[in-house]
């Protein structure tokens, strides 16, 4: 019989599950279930005795939150979860392409029906319960909402209706980059807007705030901070000066023509896959953006960012450019 760890059983209960999932925040909140189940990893691989002692848990809850870049910085964990299973024979894929240039990778295997419901951490339990034995369950859930209660917090703490938050990929023009299937209302190509746009930016050198001029106007996303991997902005709004008043010398414009497929979700959130062309080079991009920080942070799981550059609009031009001149 097969042993698998938290994180395995749970991504084994969850392909499927989520498929006709409509609720962006349930949906999240599921996909951050697991961070717990790496937790519940470390401490199973710590307690040699199998006792799982509640204190035990807790000392090590605490250690957990105490170096978050480790916990944050994990970006290939489903990736590295998905095949792992796949190499068991319990889990198989199928893909198809999707905006010409895009694969979505659609995984199937044993179906085990459950329902995503209100309270998350019973879900990750009974998830959890499906291809693990649970010793002492009391416990674990105790465990699970103390967990959450944690993360979401902390999380949660960052939010600003003022702000959003982003996370961008991009990859070369010979690379088809992966998306996972986890709802459907996700990657479903019939919900997306389709736009082109010829947009000119405004590179400044050090400076990941974005200056970009769309029809004649000028718009500015200034940058707060980094939250590890995602960016944090002011929201967007029209700058408050003109380009002709600040005479910027040209060669530090650049144009960037974008062929741009949007799906706007609930809370301010939506998921972009773009095809651009900078001085005759294609690239493509998929970017996460919304005003709740855990939406960003869960999503970005989805996305295989194998041969991929995380970066800002701003640090990829600023890139490009510089690799130019």
């Amino acid at each position: 019989m097969t042993h698998f760890t938290y994180k395995e059983t749970y991504v084994l209960s969850l392909v499927g599950n989520l498929k006709k999932e409509t609720d962006i925040n349930r949906i999240s909140h599921a996909l951050l279930g697991l961070y717990v189940c790496d937790f519940l990893d470390q401490v199973e691989a710590s307690e040699s005795s199998g006792a799982y002692q509640e204190e035990n848990y807790l000392k090590a809850l605490d250690n957990y939150f105490q170096k978050p870049t480790e916990v944050w910085a994990n970006e290939t964990l489903l990736h590295s979860i998905f095949k792992r299973l796949e190499a068991l024979e319990v889990l198989y894929h199928k893909q198809r392409r999707i905006f010409g240039h895009f694969d979505l990778i659609s995984f199937m295997g044993v179906k085990y029906k459950i329902t995503l419901h209100k309270d998350i951490d019973e879900f990750i339990l009974e998830a959890l319960k499906i291809h693990k034995p649970i010793k002492n369950e009391e416990t674990i859930l105790k465990i699970i909402r103390m967990f959450n209660k944690r993360l979401f917090s902390l999380l949660q703490s960052y939010d600003d209706q003022q702000s959003t938050f982003e996370i961008r990929f991009f990859w070369s023009e010979s690379v088809n980059p992966d998306v996972y299937e986890c709802s459907e209302t996700l990657f479903y190509e019939k919900d997306y807007k389709k736009e082109k746009n010829e947009d000119r930016y405004v590179i400044i050198k050090d400076d990941e705030s974005i200056l970009k001029v769309r029809k004649g106007n000028l718009k500015i996303k200034t940058f707060i901070h980094d939250f590890y991997n995602i960016d944090h902005f002011i929201k967007k709004k029209p700058a408050t000066y003109s380009i002709v008043d600040n005479n910027f010398d040209r060669s530090q414009f650049i144009d960037v023509c974008k062929e741009r497929y949007i799906n706007k979700l609930g809370f301010h959130s939506k998921i972009e896959f773009s095809i651009i062309k900078v001085n005759k080079k294609t690239w493509k991009t998929i970017c996460i953006e919304s005003k709740k920080l855990e939406i960003v942070l869960a999503l970005s799981f989805l996305i295989n960012q194998n041969n991929s550059e995380r970066l800002t609009y701003s640090e990829f031009l600023n890139k490009f450019y510089l690799a130019k001149t």
